[in-house]
């Protein structure tokens, strides 16, 4: 995409990012639990590897509510106000700015009209 084609492209919903958040907690619950388990073969390391996991998972859970909440808040409050600025703004080929008109744009031609 050319910086002109992304200067003058809409705006764009904010994602929450609930993949990356549940692959990052599978991979320390697991990875973390059966790292614990496999270093300390007895009852011992069994359960803080079960402990660990139960910790990773639920702040992974914390962290993808957190996440998906402020995704959320931004396209409910702010994208509608963003979205209605870039409609209304205008992009002047000859020097790259990007304005809004102090003026309304004339009425559209009607068929029949002179001009």
């Amino acid at each position: 995409m050319t910086s002109l084609a992304r200067r003058a492209a809409p705006p764009a919903k904010r994602k929450s990012g609930c993949g990356m958040i549940g692959c990052s907690t599978l991979f320390f619950g697991l990875g973390g639990g059966t790292a614990i388990a496999l270093i300390d073969k007895g009852a011992t390391g069994d359960t803080i590897g079960g402990v660990v996991f139960v910790v990773a998972s639920f702040a992974g859970l914390v962290w993808l509510i957190a996440a998906a909440w402020v995704a959320w808040r931004h396209n409910q409050m702010v994208f509608p106000q963003l979205l209605s600025t870039w409609y209304r703004s205008w992009m002047c080929l000859a020097c790259g700015n990007v304005f809004e008109p102090t003026s309304p744009p004339p009425p559209p031609a009607v068929a029949g009209d002179q001009v």
